[in-house]
């Protein structure tokens, strides 16, 4: 734990916990305005200088619009209580987030682990066909056939709905639960993390019959809540299994926790215990390094590692690859980027990326006002990679030497992407055998 000393009070800022986005909790002392709190904290934190002059005249959501970059955020006393259960790992909620994308339907993007959804059976990739509204079917053929369906839900109206592949759901009631952040899969056998974090739930739904013999597929959808304890689990299911070759599906992981990227890192021999990142800012100078790792969690510097990315794969998701990279675990040959059909680019908009990774290399500081409840996250510093480099404002992009994926749009699916690295394995596994 590091103590960052401020001027207001003699500890206005001590590291409480490393969450979200590769960030820092602080703490500090105030009794005066949120804008001016804000306006300090900004002074005494961001990477770079900012002349703040009309702090009065601005509320704490105008200064950051104003003058800070965009991954700052302030949160009320609500919504920072409301991120702190969510970083912890605890749902209420459904768990599944669906998008209207022309030519292809109201499409799953999101479908958290041991979620109620995921427990129903549904999966990113999935699309919704229809619902049943007051009795009555409704075909989910638009944007705003969508929002009636959403509404319907929420209000109590629809319970039951089909999917394009032909499975009816059944709502249940919104429960808590722990998110599985983990899905391992063979070519016999799947599991996934239940409500404890720790205990292995087989799932015959996810097991992928293509993976050759000796392979494994990973999928790590955030470094959050118990993410590095399920990724320890599941390194000690693959060396038990007898594997030699893991798929690590990063796409669409936003990153997370500074922590849990260390003790993931730690999970590959040879990047074990040495230097992970290093960031540079106005008041921050650090390296970190991965600690360690027991044996049993431990893959081998044998294991052959390809990585699956996309335009959603950031910070932290880019800080494990950067390590990785460097550390000979992989070279850029072994990474797999999502390439988006021109038709989801146009529908997405401009600035839409295809074909790397996001490129946040930046870390924030969640800094919280123990007098209000209110937060403020801010940008305290720039990432760079053990040999010095950054992918800030950049990504991995395919240009590196990276191959590609071809995709209708952003997913994490177990789809036709998978199939393709699978391909590709048997592919290369041939001409090895022919040499």
């Amino acid at each position: 734990m590091k103590i960052f000393s401020g001027k207001k009070c003699a500890a206005i800022a001590v590291i409480i916990a490393l969450v979200i986005i590769l960030g820092v909790v602080l703490g500090a002392c105030t009794s005066y305005s949120s804008s001016a709190w804000v306006a300090e904290v900004i002074e005494q934190y961001y990477y770079t200088d900012v002349d703040i002059t009309d702090a009065d005249a601005l509320t704490p959501d105008e200064i950051v619009a104003k003058y800070l970059d965009q991954y700052s955020v302030y949160y009320t006393a609500q919504e920072y209580a409301e991120l702190l259960y969510g970083n912890a790992g605890n749902s209420i909620e459904y768990g599944a987030g669906i998008a209207f994308i022309p030519s292809q339907g109201a499409v799953v993007l999101t479908c958290s682990g041991n979620s109620p959804a995921w427990k129903s059976g549904i999966r990113v990739g999935d699309v919704i066909y229809s619902a049943i509204i007051d009795g009555k079917e409704l075909i989910i053929d638009s944007a705003e056939d969508l929002a009636a369906f959403t509404a319907a839900t929420s209000d109590g109206s629809c319970n039951t709905f089909y999917l394009a592949r032909g499975l009816q759901v059944t709502l249940e009631q919104y429960t808590q639960y722990k998110q599985s952040y983990i899905l391992l899969s063979t070519n016999s056998a799947a599991w996934y993390f239940t409500y404890d974090g720790l205990t292995m739930q087989e799932s015959a739904q996810d097991v992928i019959p293509s993976l050759p013999d000796g392979t494994a597929y990973l999928h790590l959808s955030e470094f959050s809540g118990d993410a590095a304890t399920q990724f320890q689990f599941a390194a000690e299911k693959f060396n038990s299994l007898g594997c030699d070759t893991l798929i690590l599906d990063l796409r669409s992981n936003p990153g997370g926790d500074l922590e849990i990227t260390r003790k993931i890192a730690a999970c590959f021999e040879n990047a074990a215990g040495k230097t992970l990142l290093s960031a540079k800012g106005k008041a921050v100078n650090d390296t970190y390094t991965s600690p360690a790792a027991e044996a049993r969690f431990t893959l081998p510097a044998s294991t052959e590692v390809k990585v699956m990315a996309n335009s959603g794969s950031a910070s932290a998701s880019e800080v494990l690859m950067g390590a990785l990279l460097d550390y000979g675990v992989i070279t850029y040959s072994d990474i797999y980027l999502s390439s988006y059909t021109q038709e989801y680019l146009s529908f997405a908009g401009e600035g839409t990326k295809t074909e790397q990774t996001y490129g946040k290399g930046c870390m924030q500081y969640i800094i919280p006002n123990p007098d209000t409840g209110e937060a403020l996250r801010l940008t305290a510093a720039i990432l760079y990679w053990p040999n010095g480099g950054s992918i800030n404002d950049r990504g991995i992009k395919k240009e590196d030497g990276c191959n590609v994926t071809s995709a209708p749009y952003p997913s994490c699916a177990v789809n036709t992407e998978v199939e393709q690295v699978i391909s590709a394995l048997t592919q290369d596994e041939t001409l090895k055998n022919a040499a």
